[in-house]
């Protein structure tokens, strides 16, 4: 019998919607198509995830880049960055290719990135941060933190029209997306500032959340991809919000008034790409 792979890719974490669902279905809005589904229906492309196999002159871009970038990939990491490489060039030795294991390999990267969130995800819920205390499940926070930030259509995209010029590059994207995780995720566990993992609350089920579901609330037109001393806003559920910050005064623990939903709710809609999603009818008519 033969194997099925997925060929329908999401790029959001299609588990991360269930904190709005209500009998397995969410409320969403796309550019004004109102509808009530489950979270699978929605936020795929076809093959998306798919990893292409790079040639010589891409893969020497490639390690120019990881050089470039002065990244310290640890080696279970690395052998997700890397792996592709090696297959291509054991395809070549063998002149042999399997036709979906670029697909599935593609499609197992995100599943393991998604798996190290789902402990966080849980303590979060439970209003418990212990875990940032922690050095190494810190890392693995960021990690997972970081990768749902860069792996969505909207990343995708600005980067293509922001400084993706070149075919090679394109291709290569996939690839980048990881060093720019773990570049973050150095900046945050070296960065002579520190920063703090703030959680905030409402009591209306209002926090709303988007196919960009993490965003830097200093985002600005002119730099998609932050540098340094950036302030990370995750809405975890529609009662429960994150804000990784080096603002040591931020709110934290705090039940938001109004004014503060309204204000953090307005940031998702800025950064989001085609579709908002909220838990209740009346919060996506927007």
């Amino acid at each position: 019998m033969n194997k099925k792979y997925a060929i329908r890719h999401h790029y959001v974490w299609k588990n991360y919607f269930l904190s709005w669902a209500t009998d397995g279905k969410v409320w969403w809005n796309n550019k004004g198509l109102i509808k009530n589904t489950p979270p699978k229906d929605i936020l795929f492309l076809r093959e998306m995830n798919k990893i292409e196999f790079l040639n010589e002159k891409e893969n020497e871009l490639f390690y120019m880049l990881k050089e470039k970038y002065s990244i310290k990939v640890h080696a279970q990491f690395l052998h997700y960055i890397e792996r592709p490489i090696y297959l291509y060039r054991d395809k070549i030795k063998h002149n042999h290719h399997d036709k979906h294991i670029n697909n599935q390999f593609g499609e197992e990267i995100h599943t393991y990135f998604e798996s190290l969130g789902i402990e966080f995800i849980n303590e979060i819920l439970n209003k418990n941060t212990d875990f940032f205390y922690d050095q190494v499940k810190r890392e693995l926070f960021l990690i997972f933190l970081f990768h749902q930030f860069f792996r969505t259509k909207r990343i995708r995209d600005g980067l293509s029209s922001e400084k993706i010029s070149s075919e090679s590059y394109v291709r290569i994207w996939k690839y980048i997306i990881f060093l720019e995780v773990f570049r973050l995720t150095e900046v945050v566990m070296n960065y002579p500032k520190t920063y703090y993992l703030k959680l905030i609350f409402n009591k209306n089920d209002t926090f709303i959340t988007s196919d960009q579901p993490v965003i830097n609330l200093e985002f600005s037109v002119e730099k998609l991809i932050p540098s340094y001393d950036f302030n990370f806003y995750y809405p975890i559920s529609p009662k429960i919000g994150l804000v990784l910050t080096t603002k040591c005064d931020y709110l934290n623990n705090q039940i938001l008034n109004q004014t503060q939903i309204n204000e953090l709710n307005s940031k998702i809609l800025i950064n989001h790409n085609e579709f908002i999603v909220a838990k209740n009818y009346q919060d996506i008519m927007i």
